[in-house]
């Protein structure tokens, strides 16, 4: 099963596109380790 990420409104796709490229990046990173894994897979990294 391919989790679905969405995001809480326009607001916060603001936000996110207001971010350096490479903070985007590792975000769009995690949704796709969520997508795939699933959240309860997807680890904080130490």
């Amino acid at each position: 099963m391919e989790w679905s990420v969405e995001l809480l409104d326009d607001r916060v796709r603001d936000e996110l596109e207001a971010l350096p490229p490479d903070m985007q990046a590792r975000f769009r990173r995690i949704v796709e380790l969520i997508r795939g894994y699933g959240l309860e897979r997807v680890k904080n990294p130490k």
